[in-house]
């Protein structure tokens, strides 16, 4: 897979993108670092932060109301995780949080 935009791949740098150009994902995030038990210099714990946080956000969406989730809801599910499994999740933490000061 190729670079993209300085980022492991398209998709890391879209994630990222979206990530940090909404407030209301941005400051979730930060907040939730902030008051995490997550060291500083643990990137993969930051990793898992913000990739916990997308599936969320990912299972929220299609899975909200279980009434009206269906067949193509759970294809589109399963081929976004799946293409999920491209993203360098530590790239985009170290990214977002650093410079973050930690509120513990």
């Amino acid at each position: 897979m190729e670079s993209y935009n300085g980022y492991t791949n398209h998709l890391t740098w879209l994630i990222h993108l979206h990530l940090t150009n909404d407030f209301e994902f941005y400051n979730d995030l930060i907040n939730a670092y902030k008051v995490s038990d997550i060291e500083k210099d643990d990137s993969i714990g930051k990793a898992k932060l913000v990739s916990d946080y997308l599936m969320n956000l990912l299972e929220d969406y299609f899975y909200y109301d279980e009434t009206e989730h269906d067949e193509l809801n759970n294809l589109i599910y399963d081929i976004i995780c799946s293409a999920i499994l491209d993203v360098d999740f530590i790239q985009i933490a170290n990214n977002i949080f650093d410079g973050i000061e930690k509120i513990n």
